[in-house]
């Protein structure tokens, strides 16, 4: 069956091969996409591309003197050395009592009884090897000293290697409704495969791993955040005819000169506190299927084939449904407002696009179009210094309805300002109760200073359990300086807090200055709590040498 991909762009078609897709053309400001049906994928999904812009640049962001983000020490929190890609949750004492677990696990001590913060870290070696990755714990105190937890992996019967898999960089850590902890994390993984083997599977050795290696999303579940067990893994060979797990063993196919596996990439994950359903993205690529019983074996295929998954679980983590596949663009971050709507995001050929859920249920799952939420004349861009990693850093989303009389959130994306710099467009989405344009509001744009760009950013929202504290949001980003080439110019990292549909905090500084020539990766994140009748966010972040965090707290309204 050929695969084609039509891309329409400012009215000008452009062809290229695509993983399933076609794209029909209505006029220029709607495209209607249909994913087509094969053998692995017998229902298709279909949903629509509106590219109406509709918001303008009236901002809507207003300041109120009652409103104060602080800082509560008065230098950073020091975390461990340097690891890039790390997310974060809080731990308190009602949460713990809520889980079972009142006197502490083997590594919570007396001085963890404060509300206390789990770090799923990042990448720190380039020898995956070691196992790098853990679980940084630590209480949320000025002199904070971390512990670190191993992240548990399935032991190897046969005993070499070890395990069963080994862990990649790509993680999240959030919060279920229960108050315990769910993480999540691309792992290579070279256990047996959840049906027959496939004609594949003993003829590739991708970066001298095990046969059948392919990358997976492995879901780890803690009531305190330093005793963890694996409730689940997500095998890419479950889904659409394990098409996505292919190894991509060619150079030419795969830009990996030792090859590269087939599977997961830039996981998402998310827990509604409102239906206590989790959901997780990722994107899956899955390399050319061969003819093995030809010598030597020839391609059926032109090129890989890729895909972008979302899957919901009713059982706390410990199983998965797959409930909508789509194109293959990344990230695809998530939210949900207290009606049990479910928001996707991402950034599609520098368009900021929405779809959001207009059937949830345990039986049933719908999406809508997918819909163009950007400001006008504001598009998705970046500089030249640091687009690469700023497309991928800065598509984030929260909630803003308090309650289920609305269906509102808020979005970022990133832009280029007057001085060619990469800044971030904020904006407020409320949507109909059916498949419909939402109405997009600009609500105002964040810009570094002293000409900086905004190299990375991320939303966190408000502590789901605290009532009022769940209606605000922080809203923290990296920005800094360089010359392209050179290891040169300086970073800091600031942070605003959003209450409602209009009103925004001051902007606090939570760092000094530092280099922002490592790479901070792709994303970032933070944890929240409310304490003494104030939301407190704790929110970390990479440094030339270290990892640091602070918390930023506003009153309650």
């Amino acid at each position: 069956m050929k695969r084609t991909t039509l891309i329409i762009f400012g009215g000008a078609a452009l062809v290229a091969a695509g993983a399933g897709w076609q794209i029909k053309v209505v006029n220029l400001n709607k495209l209607t996409m249909k994913r087509l049906v094969d053998e692995s994928n017998p229902i298709p999904i279909q949903s629509k591309l509106n590219t109406r812009i509709l918001a303008s640049q009236k901002f809507i962001e207003t300041m109120n003197g009652a409103f104060i983000a602080t800082t509560e020490f008065n230098k950073p929190i020091e975390i461990g050395d340097f690891v890039f890609e790390s997310t974060a949750a809080v731990v308190t004492r009602t949460q713990r009592l809520r889980s079972g677990n009142q006197s502490g696990g083997l590594k919570i001590n007396a001085a963890l009884r404060t509300p206390y913060a789990v770090v799923s870290t990042g990448q720190r070696t380039q020898d995956p090897w070691t196992h790098s990755m853990e679980f940084r714990v630590f209480p949320i105190t000025a002199d904070a000293k971390h512990v670190s937890v191993p992240i548990p992996l399935p032991e190897n019967p046969d005993k070499f290697p070890k395990f069963l898999a080994e862990t990649g960089t790509d993680n999240q850590i959030i919060r279920a409704k229960d108050g315990s902890l769910l993480a999540f994390r691309n792992t290579t993984y070279w256990g047996p495969p959840p049906g027959v083997k496939p004609d594949w599977w003993d003829k590739h050795n991708i970066q001298g791993r095990p046969v059948g290696a392919r990358v997976g999303t492995m879901v780890w579940k803690s009531t305190d955040g330093a005793n963890w067990k694996q409730i689940s893994f997500i095998d890419p060979m479950s889904v659409s005819s394990g098409r996505y797990a292919i190894p991509r063993p060619a150079p030419q196919e795969s830009g990996c000169p030792d090859g590269c596996f087939g599977g997961f990439d830039r996981m998402e994950a998310y827990a509604c506190p409102f239906t206590g359903a989790i959901y997780a993205t990722m994107n899956s690529t899955g390399g050319w299927r061969y003819d093995y019983s030809k010598k030597p074996p020839t391609s059926a295929d032109s090129k890989p084939a890729a895909t972008h998954y979302l899957f919901k679980s009713i059982d706390g983590g410990s199983s998965w449904k797959m409930v909508a596949e789509f194109g293959a663009w990344t990230p695809i971050v998530i939210t949900s407002t207290p009606s049990g709507r479910v928001y996707i995001y991402s950034n599609m050929d520098k368009e900021p696009m929405m779809a959001y859920s207009t059937s949830n249920s345990i039986s049933s799952f719908a999406l809508s179009a997918w819909y163009n939420v950007g400001i006008k004349d504001l598009p998705v861009g970046a500089d030249e210094l640091y687009g690469d990693r700023v497309y991928k850093a800065c598509n984030t989303i929260t909630r803003i309805s308090g309650d289920s009389n609305s269906n509102m959130v808020r979005i970022s994306y990133p832009i280029t300002d007057s001085k060619g710099r990469s800044a971030v467009a904020i904006a407020n989405v409320s949507t109909p109760s059916g498949d419909a344009q939402p109405t997009v509001t600009a609500h105002g744009i964040i810009k570094g200073g002293a000409d900086r760009s905004v190299l990375c950013s991320a939303f966190v929202d408000g502590d789901p359990v605290a009532g009022p504290a769940s209606q605000v949001a922080a809203f923290f980003w990296i920005e800094g300086t360089g010359t392209k080439g050179k290891a040169d110019g300086e970073a800091v990292v600031k942070c605003r807090v959003y209450r409602g549909e209009k009103e925004v905090s001051n902007d606090v500084t939570l760092s000094g200055k530092h280099s922002p020539n490592i790479s901070v990766g792709h994303y970032m994140g933070g944890g929240a709590f409310s304490e003494g009748g104030k939301a407190k966010f704790l929110l970390q972040w990479p440094e030339l040498e270290s990892q640091k965090a602070q918390v930023v707290s506003v009153p309650i309204k």
